[in-house]
């Protein structure tokens, strides 16, 4: 089973756009158009080239990675999860063993 088609970029685009310090759940849960265009910007700019800009892990640097960057269309297989929480924990940490760096700035 998939991730219907643009949750999976409200997701990341939500978690983009809060900051680093305190996360309000409602907000993730019911994020902002401006959230979600500034989130996807984030998206495109940090993640785009490997995982695609429609995140199906198909991103022109992705192509040389192995193995090659999630595809977030699919929920089979996700190191940490794809809840949340463990998304966030993705994020913040990166996975090394998978060549995912973290984006914690």
């Amino acid at each position: 089973m998939g991730i219907q088609s643009g949750s999976f970029l409200v997701l990341f685009t939500t978690l983009f756009a809060l900051p680093a310090f305190a996360i309000d759940t409602k907000l993730i849960t019911n994020p902002t158009a401006k959230m979600i265009e500034a989130g996807k910007k984030s998206y495109v700019r940090n993640c785009g080239s490997c995982h695609g800009n429609q995140g199906k892990g198909d991103g022109p640097a992705g192509k040389a990675l192995n193995p090659p960057p999630r595809n977030f269309t699919n929920l089979d297989g996700w190191t940490n999860g794809h809840s949340f929480a463990q998304m966030y924990i993705t994020l913040e940490e990166g996975i090394a063993t998978r060549g995912m760096p973290s984006q914690n700035w």
